[in-house]
């Protein structure tokens, strides 16, 4: 039986751990795109369910009703907030800085 050089022997056991710690390394980044994928799959299950006046009970004069009373509201609010910028663009109207 030839005897192995102990360079030989240790630069084998060298690449064998160098293998072993790629394997390691890449069943690493297996496990976690498995774990990604299944945490991706569970946040598509937990999707909202889609917003409708059908789905919320509402007869059609109640949804033109809403859509009404929003309209509305949404046109007053738009009203004072043209006037405060206004204001504060101008300044108070000279009749009320007299008063």
């Amino acid at each position: 039986m030839r005897c192995i050089p102990a360079s030989i022997s240790y630069s084998t056991r060298r690449q064998h751990q160098s293998h072993q710690n790629a394997a390691r390394q890449r069943e690493a980044v297996r496990n976690f795109a498995s774990y990604a994928s299944l945490r991706s799959k569970q946040s598509d299950n937990d999707q909202l369910p889609r917003f409708s006046f059908e789905g919320l009970g509402m007869s059609r004069n109640a949804k033109i009703f809403v859509i009404a009373v929003l309209s509305i509201f949404g046109t007053i609010e738009t009203w004072v907030w043209c006037k405060g910028i206004y204001r504060w663009w101008y300044g108070a109207p000279k009749e009320e800085e007299k008063a």
